[in-house]
């Protein structure tokens, strides 16, 4: 590998590392990532089981799947189209359910709940498009370093944190249907 390419790859990383810490601190007012993960842990808190099925068992198929599969181009190029295509469909999502009204749910218990459901569905809305994004800018750089010409073990720990990522957007979609039903429930009744 050549000095150019070395110093591109560094150039990469500390600006990721740089804009990673920018991001996540609490008092900045641009962004609220931190607040959206923790909201996000805090409603898994209680259920080990899906803490285990949220965290754990993507680990073992994101490994399992990057041993298998090292994208090539085509590939990768594909799952930014999905990718840009889901981030579309949850800002969208964003929107409307954050324009929600609850002022015409005449009882007061049904709104709190109603009110907590809309909180956490913006706030599960959130973490899956602030993961779309990580994972689209992951993937850009996946397919500018050329991920397959990389070693074939540092090549599959790459794979695997992509494919974990996009694994934990899934199974946040799954939440955010639920909750998305929960919402439309008592309508249908």
């Amino acid at each position: 590998m050549d000095w150019m390419k070395i110093t591109a790859i560094a150039f990469v990383a500390l600006s990721g590392i740089g804009i990673t810490l920018i991001i996540m601190r609490k008092d900045l007012s641009f962004f609220n990532v931190l607040e959206v993960i923790q909201a996000q842990h805090q409603l898994l808190k209680d259920d080990k089981l899906h803490r285990f099925a949220f965290y754990i068992l993507p680990i073992f198929l994101s490994f399992g799947l990057a041993v298998l599969y090292v994208p090539n181009d085509a590939f990768i190029s594909s799952m930014v189209t999905v990718v840009c295509m889901l981030l579309s469909i949850l800002l969208a999502a964003l929107a409307i359910i954050a324009s929600n009204n609850v002022t015409n749910v005449v009882n007061e218990d049904q709104r709190k709940s109603v009110s907590n459901v809309i909180r956490e569905t913006v706030f599960l809305i959130s973490y899956a498009a602030y993961l779309s994004v990580f994972l689209l800018i992951y993937l850009l750089v996946l397919f500018a370093m050329q991920v397959n010409a990389l070693h074939p073990i540092l090549a599959t720990v790459l794979t695997g944190v992509g494919y974990y990522v996009f694994a934990l957007i899934i199974l946040t979609l799954l939440i955010i249907i639920k909750r998305i039903w929960k919402l439309k429930e008592p309508d249908l009744k």
